[in-house]
């Protein structure tokens, strides 16, 4: 079996993906039922009393996934393009397994990207704003 022997091959790498994708599939379950689709929602949760601390931490979760499973998915793209294939008996089949890895993590990290830029865009906007209005007034 080629393809498992390219996992056994690079145990750090395998082991960082099962807990980023593990990451990724709680944070998916957990933190993905709430939504702050405009600046003004943002606001009003902000200012109300309840929901400070699931919205923030929803947030926190899945920018936190969404980082994890895009740099997993970049080290295994860099394996397959530039990697060491010495233990392999079969260097195509273990390019092909690493290639097929990385874009598979790199989907999955689009997920997270896609609701945080979806379901929570009015906390990105007022991000935004802040580093705008922060790097502004540096600059005096």
């Amino acid at each position: 079996m080629n393809i498992i022997e390219t996992f056994q091959n690079r145990i750090g790498m395998t082991v960082a993906t099962f807990v980023a994708v593990a990451v990724g599939v709680f944070t998916q379950v957990a933190y993905q039922n709430v939504t702050v689709p405009t600046l003004i929602s943002f606001f009003e949760t902000m200012m109300g009393e309840s929901n400070k601390d699931v919205i923030l931490i929803t947030w926190g979760a899945n920018l936190l996934s969404a980082a994890f499973l895009g740099i997993v998915g970049w080290l295994w793209i860099r394996e397959a393009i530039k990697g060491d294939y010495w233990n392999d008996s079969n260097e195509v089949i273990a390019r092909v397994t690493s290639a097929a890895t990385g874009l598979a993590c790199i989907v999955y990290a689009a997920v997270f990207a896609e609701y945080i830029f979806t379901s929570l865009l009015g906390i990105v906007i007022a991000v935004a704003i802040g580093m705008f209005l922060l790097m502004s007034s540096n600059k005096k």
